[in-house]
C-alpha cells in the first residue's frame, strides 16, 4: 500500500507493432505459389494459387484468422490455424478458425512434420445442442458434465477460459457449455499392426465418438523456432525479463518523484496533526503546536539514475525483440543521420522482424495454403472461375493433382522497402542520363524505364501504380511510338529537302 503499482507495457507495445509489420509482410504482400511441374503446367498451377488465395481469403475471412494466430504466437509461441468441413444442404462448406493455443495438447518432444505426428487434441466448447446436432446420442450428451460442475475438473478452469458458461433458462440444459476434447491419434484399431488416423470426441473419461480421418487438419507456426522441436519461442520468452526490470525501474521513479514531492517526516504526533504528515497537499500546511516537533527527512533525488536504466533498457527491449518495438527508433535516426544511412540502418534494425516474417511464413502461411488445397481437392463441391492462357474457365478443385510444392516468399519490411526504394530511385536517374548521351537501347531502354518506375511506385506504397505509367508494350505506347517514328521520317525527309535545296542555290550560284 503506498506505493506505485503502474506496469511497463513493453511486451504489448511490441506485440501490436510487430503484428502491424507482420499484416503487411504476411498478409497483404505474402507470396504464396504452388509450383509447376513444366511450362505446360504453369497456367495450372497459377489458377490452382490463385483459387486457393481467393477462397481462403475472400470467402473464408481468412485475414482476420492469420492475425489472430499471428498474435497468438507472438504471446504464447504457438499460432494454429484449423480446417474443417461440413454439410450444408447437400453442400461442403469448408471452415477455418484460430484455436487458441492453451487449449492446444500434442505429443511431448516431437519433431517433424505435423501430419506425422501420433496423438493432438484440441479443447473445444460445445454447447449440448451443438453436440446433438453433430450426431451423438441425446442420452449420451445429457450426462455429460457442463464446465460449471464440480465433476469436470479440466486444464481450462486453471486457464482464464475465454468463452463464458451459459445455462440457458431454467430446467433446459441445452445451452450448457461442455468442454470436448476434439483428437487426432494415430492407432491400430483392426489389429492388422498399421496404426491409421483417427478423429475422436472425449470428455471426461467419455468417448463421445470417432470416425476415420486422414490428416491431421492444423496449421502450426512459432515466431523463434527451437531446433527439434514443434514448440519454439515467443517475443514473450525474450521480453519478459526487461519488461518486469522496467516495471520495477518505472515504480521506484514515480515513488522517488512521490516522496520527493510529498517529503517524509520525523514528528510527535502528540503536538502534531497527524493527517496533515500522512495526507499531504500541495502548498499545504502543518499544523503543530510546537514547530519543533516536525522534522523533515532528506531524500535522495535518483530521478536521473533511473531515466538512464530506462534508455537502457529501452534500447536493449529493441536489440532483443527487433526494430518493430520501437516505432520512433527512424524519425530518430533520421534526426542524426543522413535520410541514405538512416534507411539503412533502419533495414538493418528490422532483421530481427525479417526474421519473425521469414519463420511464420515457412511454417504457418505454408501449412495452412497446403491444408487449403488439400480441402479444396478433397471436399469441394463448387466450381472455381480462374484464368488459364488468357481465357476464364470454371475449374474443379477435385480434378486437381494429389501433390504440389508451396513456395512461400514473405513481403518486405518497411525499412527494407525504403533502402530498395532509394536506390531505386538513384537507378532511374541514371538510366535517364544513359539514354540521354546515347546509350539507349544498350543500357536502358523504355521497358527498362518502366519496370524502374512501377517497382519504385510500389515500393512507396502506391496502389495501382500500373495506372500512373503507361507500358510500352500496350497497343496505346505502340501507336505513339509508331507516331512518333512517322514524325521523326518526316523530319529527316523535310531535312534532306531542305539540304537539297540549298544545293541547288549553290549549284545555281557557281553557274551564274
Amino acid at each position: 500500500d503506498g506505493r506505485s503499482k503502474v506496469v511497463s507495457l513493453d511486451l504489448a507495445s511490441s506485440v501490436n507493432t510487430t503484428l502491424a509489420l507482420m499484416k503487411s509482410m504476411l498478409v497483404d504482400e505474402c507470396a504464396v505459389t504452388f509450383e509447376a511441374f513444366g511450362p505446360e503446367d504453369e497456367p495450372q498451377a497459377k489458377a490452382e494459387s490463385d483459387i486457393c488465395h481467393d477462397v481462403f481469403y475472400g470467402h473464408l475471412g481468412g485475414e482476420m484468422h492469420l492475425q489472430h494466430a499471428i498474435k497468438d504466437a507472438l504471446l504464447s509461441r504457438q499460432a494454429w490455424i484449423a480446417f474443417d468441413v461440413e454439410d450444408r444442404d447437400g453442400e461442403n462448406m469448408i471452415t477455418v478458425r484460430s484455436p487458441a493455443s492453451e487449449n492446444m495438447a500434442y505429443q511431448a518432444a516431437f519433431e517433424g512434420e505435423l501430419n506425422d505426428i501420433r496423438f493432438l487434441a484440441e479443447l473445444i466448447p460445445y454447447s449440448r445442442s451443438d453436440l446433438i446436432e453433430l450426431g451423438f446420442p441425446k442420452d449420451r450428451v445429457d450426462k455429460l458434465p457442463d464446465r460449471s460442475s464440480e465433476q469436470w475438473n479440466s486444464a481450462s478452469q486453471q486457464r482464464n477460459i475465454r468463452v463464458n458458461t451459459y445455462s440457458g433458462p431454467p430446467g433446459e440444459r441445452d445451452g450448457d457449455i461442455v468442454e470436448v476434447w476434439l483428437c487426432y491419434i494415430l492407432i491400430d484399431l483392426d489389429g492388422d499392426g498399421i496404426a491409421e488416423r483417427h478423429r475422436v470426441w472425449y470428455n471426461n473419461d467419455v468417448i463421445l465418438g470417432h470416425e476415420p480421418f486422414d490428416i491431421v487438419p492444423y496449421a502450426m507456426g512459432t515466431p523463434f523456432i527451437s531446433p527439434h522441436r514443434l514448440n519454439g519461442e515467443s517475443l514473450h520468452d525474450r521480453l519478459k525479463q526487461v519488461q518486469d526490470t522496467n516495471t520495477s525501474l518505472q515504480r521506484q521513479l514515480i515513488d522517488n518523484v512521490a516522496t520527493i514531492n510529498n517529503g517524509r517526516y520525523i514528528y510527535d504526533p502528540s503536538k502534531v496533526s497527524e493527517a496533515d504528515i500522512l495526507k499531504p497537499v500541495a502548498g499545504g500546511g502543518i499544523r503543530a503546536r510546537d514547530p519543533n516537533a516536525v522534522l523533515p527527512l532528506v531524500v535522495q533525488d535518483v530521478t536521473g539514475g533511473i531515466m538512464a536504466a530506462l534508455e537502457f533498457f529501452r534500447r536493449k527491449r529493441g536489440e532483443i525483440g527487433g526494430a518493430s518495438t520501437d516505432m520512433g527508433e527512424a524519425s530518430a535516426q533520421l534526426m542524426q543521420k543522413s535520410a541514405t544511412q538512416a534507411s539503412i540502418d533502419k533495414a538493418n534494425s528490422e532483421l530481427m522482424t525479417n526474421l519473425i516474417a521469414s519463420t511464420l511464413g515457412q511454417t504457418l502461411i505454408k501449412q495452412t495454403f497446403k491444408l487449403m488445397r488439400y480441402f479444396l481437392r478433397t471436399y469441394s463441391t463448387t466450381q472455381y472461375p480462374a484464368n488459364i492462357n488468357g481465357q476464364v474457365v470454371p475449374i474443379d478443385p477435385l480434378e486437381w493433382g494429389e501433390y504440389r510444392v508451396c513456395k512461400v516468399l514473405a513481403g518486405k519490411s518497411p525499412g527494407e522497402k525504403a533502402q530498395e526504394a532509394m536506390a531505386l530511385g538513384q537507378h532511374l536517374q541514371l538510366q535517364m542520363a544513359a539514354m540521354q548521351s546515347g546509350m539507349q537501347g544498350q543500357l536502358a531502354d523504355a521497358n527498362t524505364l518502366y519496370k524502374t518506375q512501377l517497382q519504385y511506385l510500389k515500393l512507396n506504397g502506391v496502389k495501382d501504380a500500373e495506372m500512373f505509367i503507361i507500358d510500352p508494350k500496350s497497343p496505346q505506347a505502340q501507336q505513339a511510338a509508331q507516331q512518333a517514328a512517322q514524325q521523326a521520317q518526316q523530319m529527316q525527309q523535310m531535312q534532306a529537302q531542305m539540304a537539297e535545296m540549298q544545293l541547288m542555290l549553290e549549284k545555281s550560284k557557281v553557274q551564274e
